[in-house]
């Protein structure tokens, strides 16, 4: 077949189209089938509670020592806490953990002894129902357990005031790794604007396994705290099979939902990704960076955000923050 030069550029074009096409239509397809892998994969290895398991008066407040008290004995719980920590600490760190064994995993991951050391911080786990099983998100019993979280804030804005309870304390911080997020959100279906607005210096809301879609309708309704920081890590390994299973891109991993729509940011949050300080899941207790350490402990001392202008890049929007890098590998703590 004779072709002008003109023919032939067209003709080449149409081929190279039509292989472009197929080609795309190939890796759409591959895409889809690796997606779907990852969603059947996740269904067989996670599973989600269906009925609760658990009394729901299960939970308590744990210490240093590891003895265990019901939440209306939080000033017998302090004096403990502050009798097996004989140096005075400066703060005071509530945990409210994730998915786990727990109070038992609290100890494996050294909470209390690296919590304690790196922050000069007396430090309280508010542990609740958390442990359905291996496979099993606890997803009712942290949609229960807020009204308890509740019974503990009221038994911490109750303690008397000026007491060696309360005054040694500089500042008050509220920490919710994971799936305690989930228990945050379900408290603030409650009534809680009888807690004073300055019940905690800081709330730090840490690699949270909830859905980030409309997460800032619940997240406004806390003002309980001074200051709530959102820290996200897109490195995060634990929480990829949640959003492959619930096929939802999750709040400590994302800002933006599975489709690619941005996820309006909450008022009252500063917003933190620090992707560049730790591959970790439990990066509150381990594989920390400089920077990511130094970030924690500014939070803790409620220092102005304007003391980590070293350690954090700015981006357009007022409330949204990248933090550096400081070293190729986040060192292992």
């Amino acid at each position: 077949m004779n072709l002008s030069i003109p023919h032939r550029f067209w003709h080449v074009l149409r081929r190279i189209a039509t292989i472009t096409l197929h080609c795309l239509f190939i890796a759409l397809l591959l895409l889809l089938t690796l997606y779907s892998c990852a969603r059947l994969l996740a269904t067989a290895l996670i599973t989600e509670q269906t009925t609760p398991q658990v009394p729901l008066n299960a939970a308590a407040i744990v210490t240093t020592d590891g003895k265990q008290f019901p939440l209306n004995q939080l000033s017998t719980a302090l004096r403990a806490n502050q009798q097996a920590n004989p140096k005075p600490h400066q703060h005071l760190i509530t945990l409210v953990h994730g998915m786990g064994d727990y109070p038992d995993k609290a100890f494996r991951e050294g909470v209390f002894s690296r919590i304690t050391d790196w922050h000069n911080a007396d430090v309280l786990l508010f542990n609740w129902p958390s442990w359905v099983g291996f496979r099993t998100l606890p997803v009712i019993n942290a949609q229960q357990s807020g009204n308890t979280l509740k019974d503990y804030l009221q038994a911490l804005n109750a303690l008397p005031a000026n007491t060696d309870l309360t005054a040694r304390y500089k500042t008050r911080s509220l920490w919710v790794h994971s799936m305690g997020a989930r228990v945050l959100a379900s408290l603030t279906q409650t009534n809680t604007t009888n807690l004073p607005t300055d019940l905690f210096d800081t709330l730090v809301i840490i690699a949270a396994e909830i859905d980030v879609r409309n997460h800032a309708q619940w997240l406004e309704k806390i003002t309980f705290a001074k200051r709530i920081f959102v820290l996200i890590n897109s490195n995060d390994p634990v929480l990829k099979p949640p959003e492959a299973y619930f096929e939802r891109n999750r709040l400590g991993r994302s800002l933006v939902r599975i489709d690619g729509t941005k996820e309006r940011l909450a008022r009252n949050a500063t917003y933190i990704h620090i992707d560049q300080g730790s591959p970790s899941h439990s990066y509150h207790v381990r594989k920390r960076s400089k920077n990511l350490q130094r970030l924690f402990q500014l939070i803790v001392a409620d220092k102005p955000l304007k003391q980590a202008k070293n350690i954090l890049l700015k981006t357009p929007q007022e409330n949204l923050f990248y933090l550096k890098a400081d070293t190729p590998t986040p060192t292992s703590q």
